[in-house]
């Protein structure tokens, strides 16, 4: 609920993580929960935190194929398509904002 309440506030991750003395990957669970849990609309709430476009549509490919073979997003196999040129906390960002089909 704390990281709830930066997340209103429209602050950076490593904001947040900061000032909650936390890694930015507990902070992006926390999200990854808050989205599960249906307490942030992640287009309304974390739009700020979205990749830019450009790099988000090929996120989305990549996932999309990981999907279609293995019926999960999973973060692994879809850093394999891109290459080191995405983080895996970019992964995970992204992947806030992408539901199955």
């Amino acid at each position: 609920d704390i990281t709830l309440t930066y997340i209103m506030k429209k602050l950076p991750i490593t904001a947040i993580a900061d000032a909650r003395h936390m890694t930015t990957n507990t902070i992006i669970d926390h999200l990854e929960k808050l989205v599960e849990k249906k307490k942030v609309d992640p287009t309304h709430n974390l739009a700020h935190l979205k990749p830019k476009e450009e790099r988000f549509e090929k996120i989305k490919k990549a996932f999309e194929t990981v999907y279609a073979k293995e019926k999960k997003f999973l973060l692994s196999p879809t850093r394999t398509i891109l290459g080191n040129d995405f983080t895996f906390n970019e992964l995970q960002i992204a992947r806030l904002f992408i539901s199955p089909k």
